[in-house]
């Protein structure tokens, strides 16, 4: 009996043990079971007070505005500063004497009068002699011409009266600020107080024409686009009445040498004129023909005498030369095969000084306008524009382009130093650009 209390008493105290160790056992590993059962890393690694939620951390990609949108990169426009064209260097000779030839145009109809016999002398400008027009064409221009011309000088006249208008001042037919005053005989008469100027002025001159009124200024601008308008009509106005007329005049001093057979062959000089004055010839070749116009002023350098002198172009060839070298001095305008190497166009230039026959000759021609590369130039609705950049501002301007050569050159909208934006699509008048005036293209890379 005794032995069964003791074996009682042993599982017992056995189990007791037991339980004691499954409580501490418990204690160990759930220690912090107070403050709630924190997980475990793969690691092992107790998190604790991890976030309830996995937050995923991406890459830098672009500033975003407050509302969760991305912001746009602004975009950086080229630019393309205007600059003088540098002139066009050919090389000349001195001629002893200027034989200039005048040839048959069936285009401008018959021959209708000679103003001149052989042998007789002529001054430069005088009349030689004239066609008589059978085409119709000319006079269609002449009227078209005469129309635009009255509703460009109605345009002024509108402009002119909104401007005095809004200023209160008095102005004259073509925009400047006059005052008017009395004489001591009593009657009205007014002077120029303030000119309207154009754009050809110097950037110095400019400011004497501005107001500050920034819609005064609109208002001139517009009379100033006006006026150059006009004097390009005019311009055209009178060189289509010439050609009507058929007048053909001396282009130098000289004596005539009169061939009848070349009154109705083209192939003939119909007259030459003469003289002993010394003139400057040379040849043009295919890509420098556009430098060449009656009338434009060069400049000559004498090799030999290391001076400069005034000089003008005062005829050259509309047909090549031949290939041969023309130590004449002639300027015949005979149809020629030209060779595979390019034609080459015959000039004379009218010196301002003497200079020793025989004396080679370098001719600078300088061309008017500024050059614009074709990355700026914008074509619609039957209008050509730029963007010029202006303080931030992109600025539309209207242009005229005339091609000489390959270029295509303003000659009065723009002027050296303006800066051009490049390809300017989408750009709309007033808008502000970001430029990159260090990485500005220059004139090799168009």
């Amino acid at each position: 009996m005794k032995e069964k209390e003791k074996l009682i008493a042993i599982v017992a105290s056995l189990l007791l043990v037991l339980l004691v160790l499954g409580f501490l056992i418990r204690s160990v590993f759930f220690v912090g079971s107070g403050r709630g059962t924190s997980p475990l890393t793969t690691s092992g690694v107790v998190m604790e007070d991890a976030p309830a939620a996995l937050v995923e951390v991406s890459g830098d990609k672009g500033q975003g505005n407050q509302d969760g949108s991305q912001t746009e990169e602004n975009h950086v426009y080229s630019t393309f500063t205007l600059y003088e064209q540098d002139p066009v260097t050919l090389s000349g000779i001195a001629q002893l004497q200027t034989n200039q030839a005048y040839f048959y145009d069936k285009e401008k109809g018959d021959i209708a009068t000679v103003k001149v016999r052989d042998g007789q002398f002529v001054k430069k400008n005088d009349l030689l002699y004239t066609y008589e027009q059978k085409a119709v064409e000319t006079q269609h221009e002449i009227e078209d011409l005469m129309r635009e011309q009255t509703r460009t000088y109605n345009q002024r006249e509108v402009l002119i009266k909104q401007l005095s208008d809004y200023t209160g001042a008095l102005y004259n037919y073509q925009g400047d600020r006059i005052s008017g005053y009395w004489d001591p005989s009593g009657k009205q008469g007014y002077y120029i107080e303030e000119e309207i100027g154009n754009y050809s002025l110097a950037d110095g001159e400019a400011n004497a024409y501005t107001s500050g009124d920034p819609t005064v200024e609109g208002m001139k601008d517009q009379i100033r686009q006006v006026n150059e308008a006009i004097e390009d009509l005019e311009i055209k106005l009178i060189r289509l009445q010439e050609k009507q007329q058929g007048r053909v005049l001396a282009k130098s001093d000289g004596t005539v040498v009169l061939n009848e057979e070349g009154k109705d062959n083209t192939q003939v000089a119909f007259i030459r004129i003469v003289s002993d004055e010394v003139s400057v010839t040379g040849t043009a070749s295919e890509y420098e023909f556009y430098t060449l116009e009656e009338g434009r002023p060069v400049s000559l350098y004498v090799n030999a005498e290391d001076r400069d002198i005034a000089g003008e172009i005062i005829s050259f060839d509309q047909i090549p030369d031949s290939g041969n070298n023309n130590t004449t001095g002639k300027t015949d305008l005979t149809p020629t095969v030209t060779s595979s190497k390019g034609a080459d166009f015959n000039f004379m230039i009218s010196a301002a000084e003497a200079i020793q026959p025989g004396f080679s000759v370098k001719i600078g021609i300088k061309l008017p306008g500024v050059v614009l590369p074709v990355e700026s130039i914008i074509e619609a609705d039957d209008q050509t524009y730029v963007f010029v950049y202006r303080e931030g501002i992109a600025e539309k301007v209207a242009v005229t382009i005339e091609r000489q050569g390959t270029q295509r050159v303003v000659l009065r909208e723009l002027s050296a130093g303006d800066i051009l934006l490049l390809n300017p699509y989408e750009l709309v008048d007033g808008q502000m650009v970001t430029t990159d005036l260090s990485a500005e293209t220059n004139q090799d890379s168009w």
